[in-house]
């Protein structure tokens, strides 16, 4: 593990786009500083750190046979059951007949060629998901889900949260991006491109190297749920 940085450091787009506009040397201006900052929110979902993930639960509201994924949802925790009914307080109600749909891949769950789809579905019901919603196949009583899953660490805006390991290789994609849009001279372009994806190289090698101790605590947020 680089000894310049703890597993679970990270930095704050601003001070990333401090670094990017002091590199491309428009440190003196603001004009371009949203689009820079989307720039670093891009780059950093890019490399795709295991660091910027964390496990996550939600209660989410069913309307019309759906519910909206929350932002940053990557896919739904591994083990029995990640996905519940249950009622406004968030607990299973008493006697329910049933709590955990099944979920599947089913890629004609919204334009089924079978008369009645509902038919087909396990006991308990079954879900798909669909355009950033979940689909609740057959009726449902239930207007409350609560599901675990795995998410993309993210801040208060929104924005995703950069591990202070990454913020060269993230400097390097934004000044990349940015010289590109703008036609910079193509020598500078290519030398931000090289260093970027020699950067995501890097980076990989880093997160593969952990030390023994931290290694656990890593899979454990990527792979599972408290």
């Amino acid at each position: 593990m680089n000894n310049e940085y703890g597993t679970y450091d990270v930095i704050a787009p601003e001070y990333v786009l401090a670094g990017v506009k002091q590199n491309l040397g428009i440190k003196n201006s603001t004009e371009d500083d949203l689009y820079l900052l989307d720039l670093i929110n891009e780059g950093a979902k890019e490399i795709r750190s295991p660091l910027s993930f964390v496990p996550a639960i939600a209660q989410l509201q069913i309307v019309d046979a759906k519910a909206k994924l929350p932002i940053g949802f990557v896919r739904f925790a591994k083990g029995n059951f990640p996905i519940r009914y249950v009622g406004q307080d968030g607990l299973i109600p008493e006697n329910a007949p049933y709590t955990a749909p099944a979920f599947v891949n089913n890629e004609f769950f919204t334009a089924s060629p079978f008369q009645n789809f509902s038919s087909l579905a396990p006991w308990n019901g079954m879900v798909n998901v669909v355009d950033g919603y979940i689909y609740f196949e057959g009726n449902v009583d239930e207007q409350f889900v609560k599901i675990a899953y795995l998410s993309t660490r993210l801040d208060e805006q929104g924005n995703v949260v950069i591990p202070a390991v990454a913020e060269r290789t993230i400097k390097a994609y934004a000044c990349w991006k940015y010289c590109l849009a703008m036609r910079e001279r193509p020598d500078i372009t290519q030398a931000w491109a090289i260093e970027y994806k020699m950067g995501k190289v890097g980076l990989k090698g880093k997160f593969n190297l952990l030390e023994a101790y931290e290694r656990p605590f890593v899979e454990y947020v990527v792979n599972k749920l408290p």
